[in-house]
């Protein structure tokens, strides 16, 4: 096995100060739904995402371990739906610029006990 991901369904609540279009951009509908501004989203969530460490990095990179994800991700999408897909990650520059690079962007800090976790999404139009 050269890297593995998981997958799972996660509620991803937007900060208060999230504009109307972007979480309509998020929706893919609407910023509101009877009246009120929706703040919950439900989210595809890469829980793990890496390369096993005996296997260098020649032989199979991020970017494909995480295309690989997406591709599972867009199958569901086709049967259940959905547009989003979450991931949270360690404050760390280069998992950052690694997620930045793959599309994703920054949505919020969240605290994990003592350590700051960083919220960031994707949206995967099928």
């Amino acid at each position: 096995m050269y890297g593995y991901f998981s997958l799972a369904l996660k509620i991803l609540s937007v900060p208060e100060q999230f504009a109307n279009n972007q979480r309509k951009n998020i929706d893919g509908l609407s910023a509101k739904i009877h009246g009120e501004r929706i703040s919950d989203f439900p989210c595809y969530l890469i829980g793990q995402l890496s390369r096993n460490s005996s296997v260098p990095k020649s032989a199979v990179s991020g970017e494909e371990i995480i295309n690989h994800a997406f591709s599972v991700i867009k199958s569901a999408m086709l049967n259940v739906g959905g547009r989003a897909v979450m991931i949270e990650c360690r404050n760390d520059k280069k998992l950052i610029e690694f997620y930045i690079k793959n599309g994703f962007s920054l949505i919020d800090n969240i605290p994990d006990g003592e350590t700051v976790m960083i919220q960031m999404i994707r949206i995967i139009t099928v």
